[in-house]
């Protein structure tokens, strides 16, 4: 499960039975440690969260603002490259995930830090709607 909810998620986690095969991926913060010594039972469950750093996007924003460098109506897109954007590297993630496959998702995150690897958008916004109608039809089995 993907509790892509924020806190709201946590809800999530107090719902599910302890004796559950399945794992969840937390967002916004590191849901692991904030079971990790209340309920480890539970925390051993939560693989990893996805980390969106807003905080970081608004000290940055007020820092540049407080420095007179602020620019105003352009259009800044923050991720993976900018460490905005992440998966949490805790002990939990280390002993669930595998070497290999911790060493495989980190060769993706080096690649769309480095620019080698290219994340298209599904917002019209920055993709022509040819293109994203060919990815979903990339992903359609009936148009293979």
């Amino acid at each position: 499960m993907f509790a892509a909810a924020s806190q709201a998620g946590i809800r999530l986690h107090r719902q599910r039975p302890k004796t559950t095969s399945k794992y969840i991926i937390g967002v916004d913060s590191d849901q692991y440690s904030y079971y990790a010594k209340s309920d480890p039972i539970k925390a051993s469950y939560i693989v990893t969260s996805v980390l969106k750093r807003v905080d970081l996007a608004l000290y940055n924003a007020c820092s540049s603002f407080l420095a007179g460098t602020l620019t105003y109506g352009d259009l800044e897109v923050l991720g993976v490259a900018q460490q905005m954007v992440g998966l949490v590297d805790n002990d939990n993630y280390r002993s669930v995930v595998s070497p290999e496959d911790r060493a495989y998702l980190a060769t993706i995150t080096q690649g769309i830090t480095d620019g080698t690897t290219k994340i298209a958008s599904g917002l019209k916004r920055y993709t022509s709607s040819d293109t994203i109608n060919a990815l979903y039809d990339s992903l359609d089995p009936t148009k293979q």
